[in-house]
């Protein structure tokens, strides 16, 4: 069903009323499997919210979004609300009742703010899709609603017992069911145009900038023949708006499976890192947190050619390891001589890892009556040294090594266990054919998580001396101890910190930066050497953007067994265009048997899988403007009762 004014029928304009009604029919309509496309094209705003006390409806900065349907009317100051006006808490419970019936549903929101944008009332080429503020309501409605949020939020400090403000609530709804994607025009705080398209027509038509952009981005692939995830259709979209004159918008993608094919149930199973030229050079949006050195091959495909998995078209060497980003240059490789011209649609897969930080020192031992099993350890060990370049260094004498491999008493299973007097127990047998390739897949996760938190803790302590950096945030951690309150604040950075079983934790992260908007992004290190991302959910949620003084607080993670030592890393950097994601970095922990001494939150380190021994430093333009926090907490059992 389409709702437009252009149809000329009162049933088909998009009223409030007609939208209500069509929503209602498709839900009741709807069945299991059945793929579902919303376009919600038009205009919004923002109003108080009608009722500051309303615990289903927590909004820090005391503010609603809206979308603006063709019968919408002015402020009405009795009922405090915009009539005619739907709220993202309406548009939320419609698609939670589509997914709820298992419906795949694609929501695309062609509008400013995803609710609250600004419309110019002049003629001008581009205009922007939204209502200013105060346009529609009073400028004093919404001073006094900000007023009143402040005063409800409490200060937040060390023991005063508060958990602190409430963290707003999207949109769209929370979905880790892979049912639901969403495809925003743009971020909270920017405005998205319409304007003619195609530029170069004289009689161009006037189209949402999202909206043309996605169509054609669908219409080009069809037409090679490829199948696009949505992750890549948003990086595709994204590589339009960077080549447009002029400032973009940047548009985002919220998605449990983000590698979902395009209006199907399958997945595209891609690389998603992407080669753009900026500049005159090239750069691939992956950098030093994300584990990539220095002398490392990428594979080069072109997005609009289907068929290509075993087809680059050619390969690229990274020339400098940037915290974020890393510059590449075509390069020689496989017998394949350098390209001049990568497409405008590339994306890459590494194939060859330059292991540029100091390997692992690694340790055999076991039972003297184990001798041939330890030789047999120790040789494909050998092996692995050999073949990835700089991953582990062999070493005789155990007190000697990072790492130390384990043999039970049978001979039959592997234990690492770590400098920290850990043991991890893997399940790997030495008689096992692929023992070679699974235990070089434990020892470079290993890798990963001790390069990612010694690169995050590099960063924050070091900086870049002489300069004030731009980015500046400060983090406190919310916990509500199991049966006992009040609710504990603890300023980062903490000692000591000791969480136990059932206690609820949530991290509050402030903007302190004078003027920098900033991408906030939560990392957590388990014990087992997983890395998961605790902030934003991979693929459910996009980074928080952070003016000055705004804050983020995350939704509360319950601590659960298995228990062990978490390393908390969080990333601060200056908005970015697109925004850095982070949650790709994500790895799963050892292969274990048995009881691991791991934690839920073990799942953030796979960033600087293998950090640049050469780009140590920063150069003080790109340093000032990030920066990191690392904090560390230890998950135990409940106390045992006093007797």
């Amino acid at each position: 069903m389409t709702l437009s004014e252009i149809e000329g029928k009162p049933e088909a304009r998009p009223t409030r009323e007609n939208i209500v009604r069509e929503f209602e029919q498709l839900i009741r309509k709807v069945s299991e499997g059945d793929q579902v496309v919303i376009l919600m094209a038009g205009h919004g705003s923002q109003q108080p919210v009608p009722d500051p006390n309303d615990p289903n409806n927590p909004e820090i900065d005391g503010l609603d979004e809206i979308f603006l349907p063709a019968d919408v009317a002015q402020w009405d100051s009795d009922r405090k609300t915009v009539p005619g006006a739907i709220r993202d808490n309406e548009i939320g419970a419609w698609l939670t009742s589509l997914t709820g019936k298992k419906a795949y549903v694609w929501a695309i929101f062609d509008c400013c703010h995803s609710g609250n944008m600004t419309r110019s009332l002049k003629d001008r080429p581009e205009t922007p899709r939204g209502i200013p503020a105060g346009l529609l309501v009073p400028q004093t409605a919404f001073d006094a609603a900000r007023k009143q949020a402040a005063a409800q939020r409490p200060p937040v400090a060390a023991g005063d017992g508060v958990a602190g403000a409430r963290p707003k609530p999207p949109t769209v709804p929370g979905d880790n069911s892979g049912y639901l994607v969403a495809l925003s025009a743009c971020r909270a705080y920017e405005t998205t145009p319409e304007c003619a398209q195609p530029v170069e027509d004289r009689d161009a038509k006037t189209y949402g900038l999202l909206t043309y952009t996605t169509v054609g981005e669908l219409g080009r692939a069809a037409a090679a023949g490829r199948r696009l995830s949505y992750r890549e259709l948003l990086h595709r979209i994204q590589s339009r708006y960077l080549g447009r004159l002029g400032i973009s918008p940047t548009p985002e993608l919220e998605a449990a499976d983000q590698d979902r094919a395009v209006l199907a149930a399958d997945s595209v199973a891609r690389s998603g890192i992407s080669v753009r030229q900026v500049e005159g050079k090239y750069r691939a949006d992956r950098g030093d947190m994300h584990g990539v050195t220095v002398g490392s091959v990428l594979a080069v495909y072109d997005g609009d050619k289907s068929g290509d998995a075993n087809n680059p078209v050619g390969y690229v060497r990274i020339v400098e390891s940037l915290p974020f980003d890393s510059v590449v240059e075509p390069c020689a490789y496989s017998g394949e001589e350098a390209v001049r011209e990568l497409p405008a649609t590339a994306y890459a897969k590494i194939v060859f890892l330059d292991y540029s930080l100091r390997g692992l020192r690694v340790a055999v031992v076991a039972a003297a009556v184990r001798a041939a099993e330890v030789a047999r350890v120790k040789q494909m060990a050998g092996e692995i040294e050999k073949s990835r370049k700089g991953l582990l260094n062999l070493v005789p004498d155990p007190r000697q090594a990072d790492v130390v491999i384990r043999l039970d008493e049978n001979g039959q299973h592997l234990d690492l266990k770590t400098v920290d007097d850990v043991k991890h127990p893997i399940s790997l047998k030495p008689n096992d054919p692929r023992f070679g390739s699974l235990l070089a897949e434990n020892l470079e996760k290993v890798v990963r998580a001790r390069n990612f938190v010694e690169a995050a803790s590099r960063y924050e302590t070091n900086g870049v001396a002489g300069f004030e950096p731009a980015v500046k945030v400060e983090t406190e951690i919310v916990i509500l101890r199991k049966g006992v309150g009040p609710v504990e604040i603890v300023k980062q950075p903490a000692t000591n910190l000791v969480l136990r079983d059932s206690d609820k934790v949530q991290l509050r992260v402030v903007n302190t930066s004078e003027a920098t908007r900033v991408d906030v992004s939560i990392l957590i290190v388990g014990a087992d050497f997983q890395i998961t991302s605790f902030f934003p959910l991979r693929g459910g949620q996009v980074p928080k953007a952070l003016g000055p003084g705004e804050s983020v607080t995350t939704a509360p993670a319950t601590v659960r067994a298995p228990f062990g030592l978490e390393k908390v890393i969080v990333i601060a950097m200056a908005g970015a265009k697109p925004p850095v994601d982070f949650t790709l970095l994500a790895q799963a922990g050892l292969k274990e048997r048995g009881y691991v001494s791991q934690t839920p939150l073990a799942q953030l380190l796979e960033n600087a899988v293998y950090r640049n021994g050469g780009s140590r430093g920063a150069t003080p333009d790109a340093s000032k403007m990030h920066t990191m926090k690392v904090i560390a907490w230890n998950c135990q059992p409940a106390a045992a009762p006093a007797k």
